[in-house]
């Protein structure tokens, strides 16, 4: 904690210049300037989480994972200040440090990837947005951000902000045209190698990475209560073949999303969103042995042929009275594998830069790719202050023959959560491939002190099914991969 004790005693001492600052160009002319921020703390304990068993042991081999169970104390402090130079002109910037209490849990427990990609992050000051915004841009209705920033759209299914780890930030340019009911986002981006994980990037490589997307959003509906969205993004891989070279994948997703929220009146309530995804994906990143088309004798094959989709879909009801709100739902989500992981296809879903917490359960224990997920819920809403809900979910593998990724431990598990039939691999004689991952129960409670404070706690119980039971025992061997899995976290949260 001394860094983050030397962090904030800094920013003490630059808060109090900035105010006097501040009142003193307030008295000089009408630029404006504020500083926001945010302090959380969060306290979670897991057992049996990336082993699933009781036997202290990992399977394979894992060697941080010698404990059935562990806690730990993610924190995250982010200052930013926000002003105006006049004539339109905006600029923001934000200082971020997030990590986990006393070090020790990022030092040795690496379970996020590299040292550089932790999402729980490594308790140093790093900047995570800095840009100028140009609003109303010869008076129309245009606005231009160029520098770090995040960048989140509709639900946060391709982009997001990550909010309960320590976030994605990107560094580009953004133009976004915005109307009463409709609006346009146009953006070229080097993406910030440092916080993102999934399939897209090597914190080694110093390889462009270009990211580019267009991004339409209309409300519709009677009293425009419902969003549509369509959208375009396109990502050059910043790692070639075996042989380095500059020839990478580049990976196309089109897709929509249609869907409504209600808050404060009784109505169905829905969301459907579905993504396709061509182009060539870069071997450096496929799955499986590489006997196929992806490494030929003279490396001459440097891509596949990426062919892939998602759809997530929901549909509730929300009953509102006096100040309650009460809400039912059931959930499906689906996103492809790969078939044969050593032919000339990448068929598995490529996810870009999501925001999977809750996407698939509290636990967090699966990625969006070779996964179908079903879940059904409740939750109610007292008085915007107390918010309390369960749901219970399902998940099975589309492929037996891709791994299955899961954001806690995939970069530590080898293959993470993909079954003992991955890979083409035959099971022994009178046992059979399951594509059964588990179910997961979650509780849950939100409580909202005030506008910029809240609480926050959730607990997660997982039972695993035959696919990771099979997976860690390699078919057979007893206590190994086939016990409960727990995590509950409790968050308090401050922002200004």
């Amino acid at each position: 904690m001394k860094k983050l004790g030397m962090f904030l005693l800094g920013f003490a001492a630059l808060v109090l210049a900035g105010t006097a600052a501040q009142a003193a160009m307030e008295d000089d002319n009408d630029n404006k300037f504020t500083l926001h921020g945010e302090i959380r703390f969060r306290g979670e304990w897991w057992d049996n989480l990336s082993d699933f068993t009781d036997s202290g042991k990992d399977p394979n081999s894992v060697t941080f994972n010698t404990n059935d169970s562990l806690d730990m104390y993610p924190y995250r402090v982010r200052l930013a200040a926000r002003g105006e130079l006049g004539h339109d002109i905006w600029i923001f910037g934000e200082l971020q440090n997030s990590g986990v209490a006393g070090d020790r849990f990022a030092e040795t427990v690496n379970v996020f990837g590299h040292s550089d990609t932790l999402i729980f992050g490594g308790g140093e000051t790093t900047l995570y947005q800095g840009y100028v915004k140009i609003k109303d841009v010869a008076d129309s209705v245009l606005d231009v951000a160029f520098g770090r920033q995040e960048i989140v759209f509709d639900r946060g299914l391709h982009f997001s902000s990550l909010d309960f780890y320590n976030g994605i930030s990107h560094d580009g340019v953004m133009a976004a045209w915005d109307w009463d009911n409709f609006a346009i986002h146009g953006f070229w981006t080097k993406v910030n190698e440092s916080n993102v994980f999934f399939g897209f990037f090597d914190g080694d490589n110093d390889a462009d990475n270009n990211l580019y997307g267009a991004h339409f959003k209309h409300m519709t509906g009677k009293d425009e209560d419902q969003d549509v969205a369509y959208y375009l993004f396109y990502q050059t891989q910043n790692v070639g073949g075996l042989d380095n070279t500059e020839d990478r994948g580049a990976i196309w997703t089109l897709g929509g999303r249609w869907g409504r929220t209600l808050k404060g009146e009784s109505g169905w309530v829905w969301n459907a969103e579905l993504a396709l995804q061509g182009g060539d994906f870069s071997c450096y990143f496929a799955p499986g042995t590489f006997t196929g088309d992806c490494f030929t004798a003279s490396n001459e094959e440097s891509t596949l042929d990426h062919k892939a989709w998602v759809f997530e879909g929901a549909l509730g009801y929300n009953w509102h009275e006096g100040k309650t709100d009460q809400k039912i739902w059931g959930s499906a989500t689906w996103a492809t594998g790969d078939d044969d992981p050593n032919d000339s296809d990448n068929d598995a879903y490529s996810p870009l830069y999501t925001d999977f917490h809750n996407r698939l359960g509290y636990a967090d224990l699966f990625a969006v790719t070779n996964i179908q997920a079903y879940s059904v819920g409740y939750k109610i809403n007292v008085d915007d202050r107390h918010a309390f809900g369960v749901a219970l979910w399902n998940f099975s593998q589309a492929e037996h023959e891709t791994d299955t990724l899961s954001p806690l431990t995939f970069a530590s598990t080898g293959d993470a959560l993909a079954s003992a039939c991955f890979d083409d691999v035959t099971p022994p004689a009178g046992e059979s491939c399951s594509d059964d991952l588990g179910n997961e129960l979650d509780l849950f409670y939100n409580y909202y002190l005030t506008e910029n404070f809240s609480f926050d706690t959730a607990l997660s119980w997982f039972e695993p099914g035959d696919a990771i039971e099979d997976h860690w025992s390699g078919f057979g061997s007893e206590d190994a991969g086939d016990d409960a899995a727990w995590r509950l976290t409790a968050q308090a949260r401050g922002r200004w």
